[in-house]
């Protein structure tokens, strides 16, 4: 019959405690609600570094580089890349971000753009409009040079793109390199 008694009474505190967990509860105006969870190396820093109207020129490739992002102490931590570009009529755009244009394609992540329209000047349409905001998870160490590489369908006519990266810096991870055995 005593254990009946504490299992009952095990139940009904269990109850209790989470009905009073649920009640009254209010959520409004929470901040950072669509950012990430910070690690233990993010510190508070939040950098936006912008490029505006890069000309394409007369190239299917078009290089927006950043340098200098972070000091040898830190790591860059890249949460969003966006891209806006206007090309020359019916052709199409797409792009790629290469943290560190120094290792290759370490790293490289496509950056899909968006049909966004067409800008016309009366009734003559003058260019194409391509955009995206897109999520990252890839870093930049010091030393790196940044890019975001813009391709378009042909080389004919002109355009520009804008280029934004957010993101934040953070502490470098310590890596230990276990020993080898032999």
């Amino acid at each position: 019959m005593k254990s009946k008694l504490k299992l009952i009474a095990a139940f009904v505190t269990i109850s209790a405690v989470a009905s009073a967990d649920t009640i009254d509860t209010n959520v409004v105006n929470t901040p950072n609600v669509n950012a990430y969870a910070a690690s233990i190396y993010q510190d508070d820093t939040i950098l936006i570094a912008t490029k505006d109207s890069v000309p394409l020129n007369q190239s299917l490739i078009t290089d927006v580089t950043f340098t200098n992002l972070v000091d040898s102490t830190e790591r860059l931590y890249i949460d969003f890349v966006s891209v806006e570009t206007y090309v020359a009529p019916n052709q199409k755009a797409w792009a790629v971000i290469l943290p560190c244009f120094e290792k290759g394609n370490f790293g490289r992540t496509s950056v899909p753009l968006i049909a966004g329209g067409s800008v016309y000047n009366g009734d003559t349409k003058v260019n194409d409009a391509f955009l995206n905001n897109v999520a990252m998870h890839t870093y930049v160490d010091a030393g790196c040079t940044t890019v975001v590489r813009l391709f378009r369908g042909n080389t004919s006519g002109l355009g520009h793109v804008n280029v934004t990266i957010q993101a934040h810096k953070g502490k470098k991870p310590i890596v230990i390199v276990p020993p080898v055995l032999r």
